[in-house]
C-alpha cells in the first residue's frame, strides 16, 4: 500500500539502481530538521508518510526523468501546491496522503534551494560532491540559522512567497550552509501554513488523523 513507503524509509540507507544513496540521505535529514523546526509537541503523526514524500522524487520514475530545477519544474510545483492547498481546504485526502503530498513539494524546495540543481555545475561527479556535502552539513547538527517564516493561508500568497525568497537565493553566492537553510525555513513555511489552512478550514484532523480520534 503507498508504493510500501514505510519499507522504503527503513531501508532508505540501501542502493537504489540509479539513485546515489547520499541524495537520499540528503533528503530524509533535511525532512527531519524541518519536522524538529516546525512540529512541536510530537503532533506530526504521519512522520513516516512525510518523510516517504521527501525522497519519492528520487526513486519514482515519472519524477526522474525531468531536472530537479526551478527552471523545468516550476509550472508543475506552482500546481502541486495548487492542488495540495486545494485538498486540503476541501478535506478530500487526509493524514497519510497530505503528508506524502507535502514530503514531494518539501522535495523539490530542497532541490530548488540547491546550488547543484541550479546550473552551477556541469558534472555529476561534482553534483554528487556538493551534495555530500550538503549531508555532511546536516550530519554535523549545527544550528542552520533557518528564518521563521509566518504562515499564509492562500495557495497564491505561499508561492508568491517561495519564488521571492528564490529570487533573494539566487542573487547571492551559494554555500551549502546557506542552501540547508533556505531549504529549512522555506519547507516549514510551507508545511506551517497547510497546518494553518487545515485548521482554519475546521480540518484539524486532516493533518493529525490521531487527534480527530482523540
Amino acid at each position: 500500500m503507498l508504493f510500501g513507503y514505510k519499507t522504503v524509509i527503513m531501508n532508505a540507507n540501501r542502493s537504489i539502481k540509479g539513485v546515489h544513496p547520499m541524495n537520499l540521505n540528503s533528503h530524509l535529514k533535511m525532512a527531519s530538521k524541518v519536522m524538529n523546526l516546525y512540529i512541536r509537541e510530537q503532533r506530526f503523526t504521519e512522520r513516516l508518510a512525510f518523510l516517504f514524500g521527501n525522497i519519492q522524487p528520487d526513486i519514482i520514475g515519472s519524477f526522474m526523468f525531468v531536472p530537479h530545477s526551478a527552471q523545468a519544474r516550476g509550472a508543475a510545483f506552482e500546481k502541486r501546491i495548487k492542488n495540495c492547498i486545494d485538498s486540503i481546504e476541501n478535506a478530500r485526502h487526509g493524514g497519510v496522503y497530505t503528508n506524502i503530498k507535502l514530503g514531494i513539494l518539501c522535495h523539490f524546495l530542497a532541490d530548488f534551494f540547491c546550488y547543484a540543481h541550479n546550473g552551477g555545475i556541469p558534472s555529476s561527479r561534482e553534483h554528487i560532491g556538493y551534495e555530500m556535502a550538503i549531508t555532511k552539513c546536516l550530519k554535523a547538527q549545527s544550528p542552520i540559522g533557518a528564518a521563521v517564516m509566518l504562515p499564509s493561508q492562500r495557495a497564491d500568497k505561499i508561492l508568491e512567497n517561495i519564488w521571492a525568497a528564490y529570487e533573494e537565493y539566487r542573487s547571492i553566492p551559494s554555500t551549502p550552509e546557506r542552501d540547508i537553510a533556505y531549504a529549512v525555513s522555506l519547507c516549514a513555511y510551507l508545511f506551517g501554513s497547510a497546518d494553518s489552512i487545515a485548521r482554519e478550514s475546521r480540518f484539524a484532523g486532516m493533518l493529525e488523523p490521531a487527534a480527530a480520534l482523540s
